[in-house]
């Protein structure tokens, strides 16, 4: 199966992949991720000359499953918080 890529709605200058990898448009570089404290996987995004922190298994929710009932919450079904694999979140 091949990776595909979106848009990351929040900041357009961002792409991120139903394997849950996160790229930059402009340099085409993929985005070293790292873990917060409780354990999830973040990329460190430049915005505005600004380092922002994002989930990335919320990335991947926002830019591949349409939120129509705008649940707080992303689940990973296997119970990993480093799976961030789109087939893996709902």
């Amino acid at each position: 199966m091949k990776e595909e890529w979106k848009k990351y709605p929040e900041f357009p200058k961002y792409e991120v992949s139903d394997y849950g990898q996160v790229k930059n448009i402009e340099t085409g570089n993929i985005i070293k991720l790292g873990t917060n404290p409780k354990g999830y996987i973040i990329a460190i995004l430049w915005i505005d000359g600004k380092q922002v922190g994002r989930q990335v298994h919320r990335m991947v929710s926002m830019s591949f499953i349409d939120n129509i009932y705008s649940k707080p919450q992303v689940n990973h079904k296997d119970g990993n918080k480093t799976n961030n694999k789109l087939d893996n979140l709902e």
